[in-house]
């Protein structure tokens, strides 16, 4: 039982233990119960607190929010009031302001019509006066203009005096001009023809009428023409006819052409003439007669200058005439019938003056023979110094196209220095150092002429550049037509030579003369080529390949000239013209001269060989001289020429 009661003892004490463990878990579980519920009340609390803020808070932004939208709506409310207010005064400036604008505007209207009324009143004035003005200005033009056609009136009054005072000149000039004319073939007439007649072993009657020719019948008739044109000059007036003289003139025009065509046998009769001395004392006699020089040549002349006179003044006097006039029609058919005659005859009357020229310069030159010639023409003369010893002589040129005379004025006459052949053995040279032959003259100004047939050089000074130039361009252009009329002449020659230079030499000559480098201006390019120069042929090498002819031309085919210009010289072959540029005067002159020189010798040779094989074709006369090509002692053959038979 103890043992029971000892169990029993401990079980309750576990359970006093157990219920004490109750009570204390009951007792915390309350307190924490009580402190989680106090815990609970004061979050709650804490939470309504801040529920009441939040709460406080939205009604204190409610309340401030509908303090603002009471706010903004009286603001609202207020500024509509002041927009209503102010839109209202807005209305009624607007209404005062359109009220001012119309009463402006209705003043400006006042004004601008007041002005509109205003400008058109001033217009209407101005109108008014603008048409006193025009009727003023009509009324000034009117009297312009009247006083204009009386001004063109008078004017065309002084032009038709003026042009009948011309008209009036050009008649006496005709009358004056016919009676100095008809004087004048009346003094050849008493002073030389009908003395000559009674002389007949001076001249022979056919000399007679080959010097004079028909002098006596143009006397006759322009003496009857004198007759004329006195009576019409006498009794002169505007509405005075002289055309219709002319048409006789026109009807008159063969016997002046038959006198001009017989010029050139007049003069040649009187070359002949004047070789007699007898002759020449009776020509001095005569023309020294009254104390005046008239020479014969001066007088044979006139007839062949008179006719292109006429034309002149029948011009002159056409132009001076108006249509209307009743001389018009007249000088118009005159006109047109003496220039039917007068082209021939002009012709004619430059070739007679030319042989007047050469004739005149034949007188005034002492110690020269007779130098005229049918085809010989005076270029021009030229004044000079002739280098002698060191010092300067002034000394005249005169320049023919194939002759050159180098003379010493003494007073009004010239002596003769000496005479230069034109041809193909003629030579000049200029603008070399080389030809520094007097002190303190510069070489360029220096020009050397040379004659193959006379070894003497003569040494001229030019003025200046200008001049070295053209007397070098005239002299080649003269040596060129030389060549160009010798091959013209006698193109067989050519031919013939061409053959024999190509094919006859059993020897081929390739010997060089000259060879230089130069720029060959051809039409449509500038090409650098070698220039050969042969006895025979010209080469000309490309600069790219020196070894082989680019062009080979035979040298009788060549015509050369020098170009003062560019300061070169022109080839001219059968298929291309070559203008080579050398840069200095002295080279072109060099090849040119070469080139000539050598076309020469090619000729002479040529000209052995036909004097040693002539044949059929062509006769050889030695001694004979070619009028174009040879005088004095010198010809292109040596006192050679062919003549074709």
């Amino acid at each position: 039982m103890k043992i029971k009661n000892q169990n029993q003892k401990p079980k309750q004490i576990e359970k006093k233990i157990e219920k004490k463990n109750e009570n204390i878990n009951k007792n915390q579980n309350q307190k924490k119960i009580e402190n989680q519920n106090q815990k609970k009340i004061e979050n709650q609390n804490q939470i309504e607190k801040k529920i009441e803020k939040k709460n406080e808070n939205i009604n204190k932004n409610q309340n401030q929010k509908k303090i603002e939208n009471i706010n903004k709506n009286q603001n609202q409310k207020k500024i509509e009031n002041q927009n209503q207010n102010i839109n209202k005064n807005q209305n009624q400036n607007q209404k005062q302001i359109e009220k001012k604008i119309e009463k402006k505007n209705q003043n400006i209207n006042k004004n601008q019509n007041q002005k509109k009324i205003e400008n058109q009143n001033q217009n209407i004035n101005k109108n008014q006066n603008q048409i006193q003005n025009q009727k003023q200005n009509e009324k000034k033009i009117e009297n312009k203009n009247e006083k204009e056609n009386e001004n063109e009136n008078e004017k065309e009054k002084q032009k038709q005096e003026k042009r009948e005072n011309t008209r009036r000149k050009v008649v006496q000039e005709i009358y004056e001009s016919e009676k100095v004319y008809v004087a004048s073939i009346h003094t050849l007439i008493e002073t030389f023809l009908q003395p000559l007649r009674k002389l007949p072993k001076l001249i022979t009657v056919d000399q007679i009428k080959m010097l004079f020719s028909q002098i006596e019948v143009i006397y006759s008739y322009n003496n009857l023409l004198l007759t004329q044109v006195e009576e019409r000059w006498k009794n002169w007036d505007s509405n005075q006819k002289i055309g219709d003289v002319f048409l006789q003139i026109a009807a008159f025009l063969k016997t002046y052409t038959e006198y001009v065509r017989n010029y050139n046998s007049s003069i040649n009769t009187l070359i002949l003439l004047q070789k007699k001395k007898d002759f020449n004392r009776f020509l001095k006699k005569q023309e020294s007669k009254d104390g005046k020089i008239n020479t014969i040549s001066a007088f044979l002349i006139l007839p062949v200058q008179r006719i292109p006179r006429y034309v002149l003044l029948v011009k002159e006097l056409i132009k001076n005439t108006s249509k209307e006039h009743p001389d018009y029609q007249n000088l118009i058919q005159a006109q047109d019938k003496i220039e039917e005659v007068a082209s021939y005859l002009n012709e004619k009357k430059r070739e007679a003056e030319n042989i007047n020229q050469v004739l005149e310069i034949q007188k005034r030159v002492h110690g020269l023979e007779v130098i005229l010639s049918p085809s010989r023409k005076f270029i021009e003369e030229k004044k000079m110094q002739l280098v002698v010893k060191n010092h300067l002589v002034d000394v005249v040129m005169f320049i023919f196209n194939d002759l050159i005379l180098i003379a010493k004025q003494k007073g009004s006459k010239f002596e003769l220095v000496d005479s230069l052949v034109l041809n193909g053995e003629f030579h000049f040279q200029a603008k070399d150092k080389t030809l520094a032959v007097i002190n303190d003259v510069d070489p360029k100004l220096i020009i050397k002429l040379t004659h193959e047939s006379n070894q003497k050089p003569y040494f001229f000074k030019a003025k200046d550049n200008e001049e070295v130039g053209h007397i070098v361009s005239v002299l080649d252009s003269l040596i060129e037509t030389f060549f160009d009329q010798f091959l013209s002449l006698t193109p067989y020659i050519t031919q013939d030579a061409t053959k024999f230079g190509t094919i006859r030499l059993k020897k081929v000559d390739h010997s060089e003369i000259l060879k230089q480098t130069f720029i060959d201006n051809l039409e449509s390019s500038k090409e650098l080529r070698i220039l050969k120069l042969t006895p025979k042929q010209i080469y000309l090498f490309d600069h790219e390949n020196i070894n082989r002819p680019s062009m080979i031309y035979e040298l009788t085919e060549c015509r050369v000239r020098i170009d003062v210009e560019s300061n070169g010289f022109e080839l001219k072959t059968p298929t291309k013209v070559h203008l080579f540029s050398t840069g200095s005067l002295i080279d072109s002159i060099k090849w040119v001269n070469k080139i000539r020189e050598c076309w020469m010798k090619l000729f002479s040779t040529f000209d052995k060989s036909r004097q040693k094989n002539s044949s059929k074709k062509y006769k050889l006369k030695r001694g004979t001289k070619c009028a174009d090509f040879s005088y004095g002692n010198t010809s292109i053959f040596k006192n050679n020429s062919f003549i074709k038979s």
